[in-house]
């Protein structure tokens, strides 16, 4: 991931703290606009109600691999946290960055394409 920094506990609970979520069926996505830095900070979250350690990682690992998938179509200067829901438990690949891509679109963060405008 060449555009995205990791996050720290002070800097998620700050993403949290602004009330801007969306969500769909396996997803939930958390922003924060941050003029200050010309790079996105990522962070993934999966808690425990998703299951047990092994489908946590596995949750984490297809978010992460989605997010690298679609990160030259994201703009910069934001900070994301994507939390997992417990459906996404057994979900492909193909299905994890179709839920992000829609997040990512409805909440503007997409960079517009010149040809389709």
């Amino acid at each position: 991931m060449k555009n995205a920094l990791s996050m720290n506990n002070r800097e998620f609970q700050k993403v949290y703290k602004t009330n801007k979520s969306l969500a769909n069926n396996l997803l939930i996505l958390y922003t924060f606009k941050d003029e200050l830095n010309d790079k996105n900070k990522l962070g993934i979250c999966a808690s425990k109600t998703v299951g047990n350690s092994v489908v946590r990682h596995r949750s984490v690992r297809l978010i992460r691999e989605a997010y690298r998938h679609l990160e030259d179509k994201i703009s910069l200067n934001n900070w994301i946290v994507i939390v997992a829901r417990k459906s996404i438990n057994g979900e492909k690949e193909q299905n994890v960055e179709k839920a992000l891509l829609n997040l990512l679109k409805r909440s503007d963060l997409l960079i517009k394409d010149e040809d389709n405008e």
